[in-house]
């Protein structure tokens, strides 16, 4: 994998990248629906498609997703988004928070927040790429291992 040194912009890097999908280049929020929403905690490709296409995004998964993607360095768009969801232990209350926090969204200007949000949404990126965060979710895959 090459390592981004340089700026490049979304575009740039998707292409590159081959991550040119409309899932994520026709949207402005993606709603990662991961494999696990209720025990353990895994995070798995479904979480870092998103980071690595440069999208806002929220998270139906384990509890503390968001938390752990906030300590391991991704912006997680706290000012943007309420992410109190992540905390909440039952599936099903954290999923009507989750559908809250969306209807909230859809009330704001997405092509704006779009816009405004472009130079986070490539740092996230270009840390992906860059391998930035591979230290921490190695440890996180070997705990889950053993």
């Amino acid at each position: 994998m090459q390592v981004v040194t340089q700026t490049h912009t979304i575009a740039q890097l998707q292409q590159a990248y081959n991550v040119v999908h409309p899932g994520y280049t026709d949207s402005y929020v993606h709603l990662v629906v991961e494999t696990c929403a209720n025990d353990g905690f895994f995070i798995t490709e479904k979480t870092w498609q998103s980071i690595a296409s440069g999208q806002l995004f929220l998270i139906w998964g384990n509890a503390n997703s968001i938390a752990y993607l906030r300590d391991s360095g991704v912006d997680v768009f706290d000012d943007i988004i309420n992410h109190s969801y992540d905390s909440i232990e039952n599936w099903q209350d954290r999923l009507h928070m989750i559908h809250e926090q969306l209807k909230n969204l859809t009330t704001q200007d997405l092509a704006q927040l779009h816009r405004a949000t472009s130079h986070r949404r490539l740092s996230n990126r270009q840390k992906f790429l860059s391998g930035e965060f591979d230290q921490q979710y190695l440890k996180t895959i070997t705990k889950c291992i053993n």
